[in-house]
């Protein structure tokens, strides 16, 4: 089983078409290279409007895109349409910009979309969120080209190593430390305002207290990663 089906799964037990890009070659250069066009028609035209709309189904399974489309008409009239789902829920965005929206799924899920500019084509991280109160938050992400066809996640982004949202003093207490936590959980954040993602250890909500209390004076708040136009990139 996959991520993306364990954390759908995951959400039912606590509670598309692709736009066809436009292309064409410049009427007033004739020396204007056909793959420059495209990559200013795919910069022009993608955002987190498109992304949301086109996304295939088997990612965005519990709204259909004629929902979805009825949802973005209701932001053009700056109203919030609480959609009807198909678990018999109710989805609506709470955010949107051009490079940026952010779903409320379920009341135990969210998603949200970020359109990447980097040299040349941009695309899109998406981050999908299982977690509420009492449940370690838990994320995926996922990647689109202009498109809006998946696209290989470990090319652009490497899920953390669990050291990583540590600092040891020794490696005697890292070895005490990680083996203390046998099951991470990880919640992804984009941002809204600039191409940074944040990784944050939810472990805090299922280990034993008397653990935790172990764990958490060398545990960082959050650990960065930085977009460098080609990949995300931990800063260290």
């Amino acid at each position: 089983m996959d991520r993306l089906k364990y954390l759908t799964l995951a959400v039912a037990a606590a509670s598309g078409v692709a736009a066809a890009p436009v292309y064409a070659r410049s009427p007033y250069n004739e020396n204007v290279k056909v793959e420059e066009v495209e990559a200013k028609v795919a910069m022009d035209t993608l955002t987190s409007r498109s992304v949301f709309l086109n996304l295939p189904l088997k990612n965005m399974e519990i709204l259909s895109r004629s929902t979805r489309l009825d949802m973005l008409d209701y932001i053009d009239i700056d109203s919030i349409w609480k959609a009807p789902n198909a678990m018999e829920g109710l989805s609506y965005i709470t955010k949107i910009t051009p490079d940026y929206l952010n779903l409320q799924l379920t009341p135990v899920s969210t998603f949200t979309i970020k359109v990447l500019r980097p040299v040349g084509n941009p695309l899109a991280a998406c981050v999908y969120t299982i977690g509420a109160e009492g449940r370690s938050a838990d994320s995926q992400i996922m990647f689109f080209g202009t498109d809006v066809k998946e696209l290989p996640a470990s090319r652009l982004f490497r899920m953390p190593d669990l050291r990583e949202f540590f600092t040891f003093p020794d490696k005697k207490t890292e070895k005490e430390i990680l083996q203390l936590v046998p099951f991470p959980t990880v919640e992804l954040r984009l941002s809204e305002d600039s191409p940074v993602l944040t990784a944050r250890l939810t472990v805090g909500e299922y280990m034993l207290q008397e653990d935790y209390e172990k764990v958490k004076p060398y545990m960082k708040k959050e650990i960065r990663f930085d977009w460098n136009g080609k990949k995300y990139t931990l800063v260290k």
